[in-house]
């Protein structure tokens, strides 16, 4: 799920996202996807900001996507996922030779948050209003509004023709009036130091030197301004607790559309690239580890510079571990700074995606075969820059 807290003064305001329970589903039918085509621009980040020794990504910096072309020469996913990527519009900056590790990944950190993949749909239990979509973003934190704008933009009459004129309507004017509100965009993100929700907010606070009061402040002070949004969601979404069924149905038939896909996978672009950027700055090159790293940035929203420390002090007398090692003495530091009723949860997703095999949420996974792949394997060129 998606948070952005925000904050005055001095500090910081996350966006990140947080797993939620999942369900397993038999993943054994490779699919194929359609030829790209470029939606919008993404920007790509790593846990800090690029320099010479660790070619790491900024967090503000902006991929300048051209145009694709397709000379009918991918053959399509060579991978097993019951996610449907038919129709799927990719964008340059996810070239034929990445997006089989980026599918996988879609697919089981979007199980971990919720059973029905691109059709996610959660009501107001959290005061979010809405959550949709594999990675659940909601309203309360601004990260689902920005998803139906492109959307109407995308695809206005697609998006009218599933809603229907009043429902669409009556979106549109929730989404003109949260566009015309003041921009958050200039508040800091505490993910780009590598923190999410998940972690103690005295750690947190203490290596961003704020006041621990101020984070425990984010959220409020978010919520407050997507409050708009989350009242329009109750006044009009349900009956009590539960969905109007044409809400429901709607809502759930938008999601699976092609271009609503297109954008889902569209905005995990910036993850994608901050698991890639990862895996240079730590020199891990397995598939395991693009799996571990993505699933990083989904939870966790990254490694704080000091853990990142710790654990190159810890390599300097291990170098000659294994990778699979030195992910689990990784993920044994990032753990540190976990909330202690989080860090099982943490523990459990992460070992999953180091050892390949282990139970999540109740449900039990066997990753090689469950998505066709091999999780020694060496990602390619566009990984290592050999």
């Amino acid at each position: 799920m998606v948070y952005r807290f925000g904050i005055g003064l001095s500090a910081a305001a996350v966006s990140l996202l947080v797993g939620c329970s999942p369900m397993k589903s038999n993943r054994t039918v490779p699919l194929s996807s359609s030829s790209p085509s470029i939606l919008e621009e993404v920007p790509a980040s790593g846990d800090t900001p690029q320099n010479s020794e660790t070619g790491e990504l900024p967090p503000d910096q902006v991929d300048q996507p051209s145009p694709p072309t397709d000379d009918g020469s991918w053959p399509g996913l060579k991978v097993c996922t019951n996610l449907d990527f038919s129709g799927i519009s990719w964008s340059t900056q996810v070239p034929p030779d990445e997006r089989d590790q980026f599918a996988v990944s879609l697919d089981l950190s979007g199980g971990f948050e919720g059973p029905n993949g691109w059709s996610n749909l959660s009501n107001n239990f959290d005061g979010q209003g809405v959550s949709m979509g594999l990675l659940n973003q909601n309203l309360g934190q601004g990260s689902l509004q920005p998803i139906w704008l492109d959307m109407r933009s995308l695809a206005r009459e697609r998006m009218r023709s599933v809603f229907g004129d009043s429902k669409f309507n009556s979106a549109s004017a929730m989404l003109d009036k949260w566009s015309a509100k003041t921009s958050t965009s200039s508040l800091i993100n505490i993910s780009d130091y590598g923190f999410s929700s998940l972690d103690d907010p005295e750690l947190v606070a203490q290596e961003l030197d704020v006041d621990p009061l101020d984070l425990q402040e984010t959220e409020i002070a978010l919520l407050a301004h997507n409050q708009e949004s989350v009242n329009w969601a109750v006044a009009n979404l349900y009956s009590g607790s539960k969905f109007k069924s044409d809400w429901s149905k709607g809502l759930k038939d938008v999601s699976i559309t092609p271009e609503y896909r297109s954008l889902q996978v569209n905005r995990a672009e910036k993850i994608h690239k901050s698991a890639l950027s990862l895996m240079k700055t730590y020199g891990m090159w397995q598939f395991r580890s693009y799996l571990f790293f993505f699933d990083i940035m989904v939870q966790n929203g990254g490694i704080s510079s000091t853990l990142k420390a710790k654990y190159f002090d810890w390599l300097k007398t291990h170098s000659s571990a294994s990778e699979t090692a030195r992910l689990t003495q990784l993920l044994a530091i990032r753990l540190t700074v976990v909330r202690k009723q989080y860090v099982e949860d943490v523990r459990s997703r992460k070992m999953l995606t180091i050892t390949g095999t282990g139970t999540v949420h109740g449900a039990k996974y066997n990753l090689e075969k469950d998505y066709c792949i091999d999780l020694s394997k060496v990602l390619g060129p566009q990984i290592t820059g050999t």
